[in-house]
């Protein structure tokens, strides 16, 4: 099953891709790919529905992920796992996972409606909740945990003490801004929060061009950053 799920209505915020879901013995759903600033309305979903905890992975770049590139986030793609891997698999999707042997005998249907609930959890938060139920603060504090490593990585060759700076600037302000004893008006709050979300979403998906696609294999976070390390290791 493959949905790809949007919303223009508030200038696309957002995008949800469900493309494996309901599998038998897809009991996992624990280490599904969601972004930083969807981590915690993911979290709450699955939590609710199958009292897991989400951990959660870097969102992989899929060939069907395409809005990095403007600053749009996204989350799920493979929603649920493979409780446990058996021999011949490719990952945690099943051993018949886009093979001719992928047919209804695999759809589990209290799995289906099980992640059929975690996506409707979902979808109502970000389609109802006034305020956009982006942890973009959360994302601004994991853009200064890479400036302060780098930081110690390149042992003061280069400093990055303002930029640095200016994220821990930016990280406070999120957290103001969605501080209810400090609300704004829910429509200014969003689209404040949506115009972070264009700049950081790129920075930490993408090699920068807004323009064109970067080739769909795995993109370190912020890579820009990850190059600069490399940059200064090869200098060195």
């Amino acid at each position: 099953m493959r949905m790809n799920i949007g919303t223009s209505s508030i200038a696309a915020a957002w995008r949800m891709s469900i493309s494996t879901a309901r599998e038998v013995s897809a009991g996992n759903l624990a280490n599904t790919g969601v972004m930083t600033e969807l981590h915690p309305l993911a979290a709450g979903a699955i939590m609710a529905e199958t009292g897991q905890a989400l951990a959660g992975k870097r969102k992989a770049r899929s060939a069907d992920e395409s809005f990095q590139g403007i600053g749009i986030p996204s989350l799920f793609g493979s929603l649920s796992g493979q409780t446990a891997l058996e021999p011949g698999m490719r990952n945690a999707l099943g051993w018949w996972w886009h093979t001719p042997d992928d047919l209804l005998d695999k759809i589990d249907e209290a799995n289906l409606r099980r992640d059929a609930r975690v996506v409707l959890e979902v979808l109502w938060r970000l389609l109802s909740d006034e305020v956009l139920p982006f942890d973009e603060a959360g994302k601004a504090a994991e853009l200064h945990t890479q400036l302060a490593t780098l930081t110690t990585e390149l042992n003061d060759r280069f400093s990055l003490q303002d930029v640095t700076a200016q994220a821990q600037h930016l990280m406070q302000s999120l957290l103001t801004l969605q501080d209810p004893q400090h609300a704004l008006p829910p429509g200014q709050i969003n689209t404040a929060l949506m115009a972070v979300s264009r700049v950081l979403v790129p920075l930490d998906y993408t090699y920068g061009n807004r323009f064109a696609h970067d080739p769909a294999t795995q993109v370190p976070a912020w890579p820009l950053l990850a190059q600069a390390a490399v940059d200064d290791a090869l200098s060195g």
